[in-house]
């Protein structure tokens, strides 16, 4: 197909339909993340959470960040209908991931699957940085440069050993059974 060929409406629509469930899908993924690794504290959950979709709880700290990127998006101050707005916005996004997952999209379609991981693997780096800046490593963050390679390999140790105990705790609380291969 030709670069400057005009595409159909239905293949535009498709896309962003996909594009809005992948960017629903990695947010869920996230938060379903934080939620293993034991973020939301148990006894406190109903001071935490600011909505629950289907169960699924939506942390107060990723509704005060999605809060603050629209702040510093709008031109004035953030007040009652963006508050709202914003968590309207997270709740569509839990449903869009709830619908990818049961419908199998995450399993069977390997390219928003393949998003997906990327996306999560980008919050934990993220994780890591913050993390990181509370103990006085912004400073060396920051002095990796701009170029996003440079700041890849300065933080790809730290990204592995993030990355590892991640995987550890999900494997802890999951139920891995091997057919026909042995565990190496």
């Amino acid at each position: 197909m030709k670069k400057d060929a005009v595409q159909s409406p239905d293949i535009v629509a498709g896309r962003h339909s996909l594009k809005l469930l992948l960017c629903g899908a990695c947010v869920g993924l996230l938060l379903g993340g934080l939620a293993a690794a034991g973020k939301l504290g148990g006894d406190q959950l109903s001071d935490s959470i600011v909505a629950e979709v289907n169960g699924v709880p939506l942390p107060a700290d990723e509704y005060q960040r999605a809060l603050s990127l629209f702040g510093s998006e709008k031109r004035g101050p953030v007040n009652d209908r963006d508050r709202a707005l914003v968590l309207e916005r997270m709740i569509e996004e839990e449903l869009l991931l709830q619908h990818g997952v049961a419908s199998g999209v995450m399993r069977w379609h390997n390219k928003v699957r393949e998003e997906a991981l990327k996306s999560i693997l980008a919050g934990l780096v993220i994780e890591l940085e913050s993390s990181g800046s509370e103990s006085g490593n912004k400073q060396a963050t920051l002095e990796a440069g701009d170029s996003a390679e440079a700041g890849l390999a300065s933080r790809q140790p730290a990204h592995d050993a993030l990355l590892a105990e991640y995987l550890r705790r999900l494997r802890a609380i999951s139920t891995i059974r091997w057919l026909g291969v042995e565990p190496g």
